[in-house]
């Protein structure tokens, strides 16, 4: 899996407020998982995606449909310095069926009326995931992000 790349606009939309407290509680992020490559230049706020997928068979610890997609326990820490999101790693699950086909996976602000784009995660490859089949997101191995 390669490393999370942040879209552009999220370094101005963080510096003028648009984010917010992106702990939980405070702000509400979410993924959104897609096909086709997101533009890290062009793309700002969910509506800028490509199609996303039906969500009618994904299921993660935050509940199943497109409700699963919260991610949990997001937190900042902050050392010397230096600030890093932190959130739960996060197992996608096919439940009812196979999720349609995804190669990305991107991080998104719900808070914000226009939901702002943050990152994304390219898989590498198309991932196909059949009835009972999961694939782990691990948020903080991806190295996130962090503020200096």
């Amino acid at each position: 899996m390669a490393a999370f790349q942040k879209f552009e606009k999220f370094t101005s939309d963080l510096l003028e407020g648009v984010h917010g407290d992106l702990r939980s509680g405070a702000s509400s992020l979410k993924f959104a998982l897609t096909l086709t490559t997101p533009s890290a230049s062009l793309d700002a706020v969910l509506a800028d995606l490509p199609a996303e997928i039906v969500y009618t068979n994904v299921s993660t610890i935050s509940g199943s449909g497109a409700a699963g997609r919260v991610l949990q326990n997001v937190v900042v820490t902050d050392a010397a310095g230096v600030a890093t999101l932190d959130m739960d790693s996060m197992t996608i699950t096919a439940i009812t069926g196979a999720i349609p086909d995804f190669q990305f996976l991107s991080l998104y602000n719900d808070t914000p009326t226009n939901k702002n784009l943050i990152g994304f995660i390219d898989y590498g490859s198309v991932l196909s995931l059949a009835l009972a089949e999961s694939v782990v997101v691990d948020f903080n191995v991806l190295g996130l992000f962090t503020v200096t």
